[in-house]
């Protein structure tokens, strides 16, 4: 999703390919079916000594922490329930406790969702099939922070 640094250079496609699939929580056993003819412990070992799992996942939450983003949401011609919903997930993305909950694909997927509709709604009215849809991602966002 988000490039690595370049100054930690000497990766392969492999290893980009491994570090996009780890950017979100993954058990050991998920990434070796993923990966099923490379020794992903190593290589795994590897990222962690680099740092280059938590840049990776540094760089997801800090692109929500910026004030063109709350402007963007606060400017959207959304229902006000979902914009005061989406400031709440958005600060509860540093929590430790609830972001193993936010950092899954379904969870990127609906925040990016959400957040690309807002966008839109600046610029022109969402049909009421897109509302529905934004609402119903909104509430799956909400139901992971419980």
């Amino acid at each position: 999703m988000f490039p690595i640094e370049t100054s930690k250079a000497g990766l392969k496609r492999i290893d980009y390919d491994i570090l996009d699939y780890l950017e979100y929580p993954k058990s050991l056993d998920q990434v070796k079916e993923r990966f099923p003819n490379i020794n992903v412990t190593v290589k795994i070992l590897k990222y962690l000594d680099k740092g280059l799992i938590e840049e990776k996942r540094e760089r997801y939450v800090s692109k929500f922490h910026t004030e063109q983003v709350k402007r963007i949401i606060d400017d959207s011609r959304v229902p006000e329930n979902v914009k005061k919903n989406f400031h709440f997930f958005l600060s509860q993305i540093d929590n430790p406790f609830v972001r193993q909950n936010i950092f899954d694909t379904e969870s990127r997927q609906n925040s990016d969702r959400v957040f690309s509709m807002m966008t839109k709604s600046l610029n022109q009215e969402l049909t009421e099939r897109e509302i529905k849809y934004l609402n119903q991602s909104m509430r799956d966002l909400m139901e992971k922070l419980r």
